[in-house]
């Protein structure tokens, strides 16, 4: 029943609901023109890029149901005894797409350091339409999470999503609410995300004292593309750590915002690594937008990847 505690202006967040609405508004129009330059077939044929596709997809999603709909009910005071299909919907999807991004994330972080040190390997595990299978796991994951996991809702209260519906409510239930899917699923990503890169640096950092320093522009062009999504991972790292926190203490309203903040800003964080760092994308849109030839460096770095991914097949 809706009574008058349920619809209170002391549940609307005008601070926190404006910073979850306007982090979207600005990684909006900066994310979307790269999403449709990797679709372009020049780059499309890059596994990096088909990985990168469904991540950034998934990003977008995501920066919907954990920004802008988190956004509007602080701004309105929404949780579930007001809104529950709205706040039951966003939590599910911003949950699922989440699961996306982490795996998602983790077979980017292998693909990219076994090309540094395997190309041959790598492209036997990710030639051709193979990258989209790989990818089948990740999306399959997050639509079984919608589907099944326990419900995660939007609470007023700690400003973020939550399981139990009566926090900051007089009403008490002595039902437990639990998720071990999503403590699963994060530590799951950490421990993945440490054990490749730190596989990596050690037998990579091996093979470079056995043959010498970068000698050729392969190795320069790929370690930029490596180290873009070496950021990118990060960004998603200290996300789940802080989901973990959050498992592990007594959270306070500080500690949620600053954990919902940081799912924001990890969905966020890809676009402007692209806008600093990918010539390759940047050389897609300004051949579309202004109908020039791509730069060398752009036109280099793909040519680079590709023969880095294709050359031996010949």
């Amino acid at each position: 029943m809706i009574t008058s505690e349920l619809i209170n202006p002391d549940r609307k967040h005008l601070i926190i609901g404006s910073i979850y609405f306007t982090l979207p508004l600005i990684a909006f129009p900066i994310y979307v023109p790269f999403v449709v330059a990797m679709l372009h077939p020049k780059n499309l044929r890059l596994p990096v890029y088909k990985i990168m596709v469904i991540l950034s997809v998934s990003d977008i999603l995501n920066l919907f149901c954990a920004g802008f709909f988190p956004g509007y009910a602080c701004l309105n005071g929404l949780d579930y005894f007001n809104s529950p299909t709205f706040t039951i919907t966003t939590g599910a999807s911003s949950f699922a797409l989440w699961i996306v991004s982490c795996f998602g994330m983790c077979i980017l972080a292998f693909q990219r350091c076994m090309q540094m040190i395997s190309p041959h390997l790598t492209h036997f595990l990710f030639k051709g339409n193979r990258t989209w299978i790989w990818l089948i796991f990740p999306v399959s994951l997050g639509c079984s999470t919608y589907f099944y996991a326990p419900a995660y809702m939007f609470s007023t209260t700690f400003k973020t999503f939550v399981m139990n519906p009566y926090i900051g409510y007089s009403y008490t239930t002595p039902k437990q609410f639990t998720n071990y899917i999503l403590f699963v699923y994060n530590s799951t990503t950490i421990i993945v995300l440490l054990f490749v890169y730190i596989g990596f640096f050690v037998t990579y950092i091996t093979k470079k004292k056995e043959v010498g320093t970068f000698n050729n522009k392969s190795d320069s062009t790929g370690l930029r593309m490596f180290f873009q999504t070496f950021a990118m991972c990060i960004a998603t790292f200290v996300t789940a750590v802080s989901f973990m926190t959050e498992t592990l203490i007594e959270v306070t309203e500080i500690i949620t915002v600053t954990g919902h903040i940081s799912l924001i800003l990890s969905h966020a964080f890809p676009a402007f690594m692209f806008l600093l760092f990918n010539t390759t994308l940047k050389g897609t849109l300004k051949k579309w937008l202004f109908n020039k030839k791509e730069s060398t460096a752009a036109t280099i770095n793909t040519k680079v990847l590709i023969r880095g991914t294709n050359k031996l097949s010949c």
